[in-house]
C-alpha cells in the first residue's frame, strides 16, 4: 500500500530535529516531491523511482544503487508469501538496483512487495525483461498478530534478538471505552478491521513498556530531567493510542478487545551503555517514530470518517513529539559520550536504506550533529 504526505511535514520534522539539537537549517535537500507536493512515504518503503537518470552525452552516469537483498517476512512471522512479477523499467530509475536489477522499479506503482532477485532470476529463464517482486500477506506471529493491516508503531519494545514483543489480544475490558455497538459491515470486513485495529493497540501497548526501558537507561546514564520527564510524557501518550486503537478494535468486533499479559521479561532491563541508547534511539526514535508521525498523517488523509481521521492526526502529533525528544535524547548522547555517539551515528547511516524518511531527515540530521562536533 502506498501512502501519500505532504512534502511540508518532511521539511517541518528536518528542522524540528535540527532545531532541538541545536543546529543550523540544512542546504536545501533534493526532494523527492511529485508534482502535486505530495511524497510517497510508507513507513519502511523505498523512495518514488518516477525518475530517470539523464548523463549528458559521451559522459557516464554515476549514482548510488540500492541493495538487492531478498525479502523476509517481517519480524520472523509466519506469512503466505506472494509473488508479482511485471515487465521491467524502460528506463533506470534515480536510484537503482545493482546490475542486472537496473531496470526493475523500486517502488512499483500499483504493485505490493519488494525486489526478489531470486524470483526474478528463476522468471527471465524464460522472461528475459521481468522483474518479480515479493510481498508477505496475513502475517501472524513474532511481532504483531491479526489481518494484513500496517503496524502503526514507531518505537516497538524489542527482546534480546531485536524482534517486537505484542501483547496477545483477546475480548476483554480494560482498554476501551465508549460504544458497544457494532459498526456496519459485512462480518469478514468487521473481523478483518477489528484485527488490524487490535494489532496496534499491541503494538501501542507494548511501547509503553518500552518507554519505561527508556527511562531505566536515560537515569542510570545521568541524563536531565526534562528528558526523563518527556519519555514518561511519550509513555501516557503511548496508553492513549493503545486505547484508542482498542477502542476501535471492540467496535468492529462488537464486544470489548484488549491485550493480555506483556512478556516483559523477553525485553529485560534498560541498558546503561550510551552505545545502546544511540542505536535504538536512531533505529526507533529518530527513524522510526518519525516514518510513524508520516505514515500517520498519510493515513489520515485517506481515512473517509472525519472522527476517526482526527484521532489518527492526533495520533501524528504525538509521534512528532516523540521524534523530537528522540533527537534530544541523540544530542544529550553526544554530549555524554562523543566518540561513542560518532561510531554508532556512522554505523546506523552506513546500512540506513534509502527512503524520503532516511534521505531526508534521519541521514542528514545525524550526520550534521557529527559534523558539529567534528568543526
Amino acid at each position: 500500500m502506498k501512502s501519500n504526505v505532504k512534502v511540508s511535514h518532511i521539511a517541518r520534522m528536518r528542522a524540528r530535529a535540527l532545531g532541538v539539537m541545536g543546529l543550523g537549517a540544512l542546504p536545501a535537500c533534493k526532494s523527492s516531491a511529485d508534482t502535486d507536493g505530495l511524497v510517497m512515504v510508507p513507513m519502511l518503503e523505498t523512495a518514488s523511482s518516477s525518475s530517470a537518470i539523464v548523463a549528458d552525452a559521451g559522459a557516464e552516469a554515476s549514482v548510488a544503487t540500492r541493495p538487492t537483498l531478498e525479502p523476509r517476512s517481517p519480524n520472523g512471522q509466519n506469512c503466505t508469501r506472494e509473488v508479482h512479477c511485471a515487465a521491467a523499467l524502460p528506463s533506470i530509475p534515480t536510484v537503482p538496483y545493482a546490475h542486472p536489477y537496473e531496470h526493475c522499479d523500486p517502488s512499483p506503482l500499483g504493485e505490493p512487495g519488494k525486489l526478489s532477485p531470486r524470483e526474478t532470476n528463476e522468471h527471465r529463464v524464460t522472461e528475459p525483461d521481468v522483474c518479480c517482486y515479493v510481498s508477505f500477506e496475513g502475517c501472524v506471529g513474532r511481532g504483531r498478530r491479526g489481518g494484513g493491516g500496517r503496524v502503526m508503531i514507531g518505537r516497538p519494545l524489542r527482546d534480546t534478538r531485536g524482534e517486537w514483543v505484542t501483547a496477545v489480544t483477546s475480548f476483554h475490558e480494560g482498554w476501551s471505552e465508549g460504544s458497544r455497538e457494532a459498526l456496519s459491515g459485512g462480518h469478514d470486513e468487521r473481523e478483518s478491521q477489528s484485527a488490524i485495529w487490535a494489532a496496534n493497540g499491541a503494538a501501542e501497548h507494548a511501547s509503553v513498556a518500552e518507554f519505561a526501558r527508556l527511562a531505566l537507561s536515560l537515569l542510570a546514564l545521568g541524563a536531565p530531567a526534562d528528558l526523563v520527564r518527556d519519555v514518561h510524557r511519550a509513555a501516557l501518550d503511548e496508553i492513549a493510542h493503545a486505547r484508542i486503537c482498542f477502542t476501535m478494535a471492540s467496535r468492529y468486533a462488537g464486544r470489548p478487545v484488549g491485550p493480555g499479559r506483556l512478556a516483559v521479561e523477553r525485553a529485560g532491563a534498560g541498558s546503561a551503555s550510551v552505545a545502546a541508547l544511540v542505536r535504538d534511539t536512531l533505529r526507533d526514535g529518530c527513524h522510526g517514530e518519525t516514518a510513524a508521525a508520516l505514515e500517520l498523517r498519510a493515513m489520515a488523509r485517506l481515512e473517509a470518517d472525519a472522527q476517526t481521521a482526527a484521532l489518527i492526526e492526533q495520533m501524528a502529533d504525538d509521534e512528532e513529539r516523540h521524534a523530537e525528544l528522540a533527537w534530544r535524547i541523540l544530542r544529550f548522547a553526544m554530549d555524554l559520550d562523543p566518540d561513542a555517539t560518532s561510531v554508532e551515528i556512522d554505523r546506523f547511516v552506513d546500512d540506513l536504506e534509502r527512503s524520503p524518511v532516511a534521505d531526508e531527515i534521519v541521514r542528514p540530521c545525524a550526520l550534521s550533529l557529527v559534523n558539529r562536533r567534528c568543526s
